[in-house]
């Protein structure tokens, strides 16, 4: 593997352009493939076709050129997060792994722009056999300063979600989109209204929380929080702002609720 840092002229107009207003370090889309590591993988870009990408384990040849373009960013708590064309900053309490905030983001492989704390230099790689997004272990690594994210789409989550379930029988989910700041004890609280359900013959129900956050992602899309949608793979069985008709639903489709006992 080879690093090669961009020519003095690319690097001199890269350090204008950090000048200029609106200019990020980095501008790429958020990577799907690392979802669960502690940095966020921002891919830029390379020099393949969407044919070289389909014929790639087949032609191994196809990579004797390649050059791609990734880097890797770590979030802190000084790290300011700006969602949606409007740019609205968020609060949101991370905990490590830092990506289960992202994680949403990177499934759709929003775009993402990145302001680092360190000096900033744009890296290029080369002379490598595999493609940087699918193995971004060896990219550079920048602090983020400032994260721009871009607006999601709730129509991506529910398809995502349902490709998701059909490679399992008889599995459900309920999306949960709440109107509360981001924490794993909002996560908890939302998640703990369906998560003592059972499915009575083989299958399994999961339940999984989505933050509206002050960017407003999903009000254009729901009339009220919290708001429900219980799927399976083939179809959306419920939508409702309204947690008993769920719990009725549920029991209708075969769920049983366990109850404790004191």
């Amino acid at each position: 593997m080879k690093w090669i840092a961009a020519g003095a002229a690319l690097l001199l107009l890269a350090a204008c352009a950090d000048n200029e207003e609106g200019e990020k370090n980095i501008e790429g889309t958020l990577n799907s493939i690392s979802v669960r590591d502690t940095l966020l993988p921002v891919f830029v870009g390379d020099n393949l076709s969407e044919e070289d990408y389909q014929n790639f384990h087949e032609d191994a040849t196809i990579a004797d050129d390649y050059e791609a373009e990734m880097y890797r960013v770590m979030v802190t708590e000084d790290t300011a997060i700006f969602i949606g064309d409007d740019e609205v900053e968020i609060e949101a309490e991370l905990s490590y792994p830092v990506s289960d905030f992202f994680r949403i983001f990177m499934q759709q492989e929003v775009s993402a722009r990145v302001n680092t704390v360190e000096e900033f230099e744009e890296e290029v790689m080369t002379d490598i056999d595999y493609l940087v997004h699918q193995r971004p272990d060896f990219t550079p690594i920048y602090t983020a300063e400032e994260i721009y994210l871009g607006a999601m789409d709730m129509d991506l989550i529910v398809d995502g979600y349902q490709e998701y379930l059909a490679d399992w029988d008889e599995a459900y989910s309920i999306l949960a989109f709440a109107d509360l700041p981001y924490s794993q004890a909002n996560i908890d609280d939302v998640r703990g209204e369906f998560e003592d359900y059972h499915y009575t013959g083989e299958g399994f129900l999961l339940v999984d929380v989505y933050f509206n956050t002050e960017a407003g992602m999903f009000e254009d899309e729901v009339d009220a929080f919290p708001y429900y949608m219980f799927l399976n793979d083939s179809r959306v069985i419920l939508e409702t702002s309204d947690a008993d008709e769920l719990h009725q639903m549920l029991e209708e489709e075969g769920f049983e609720e366990m109850r404790s006992i004191n």
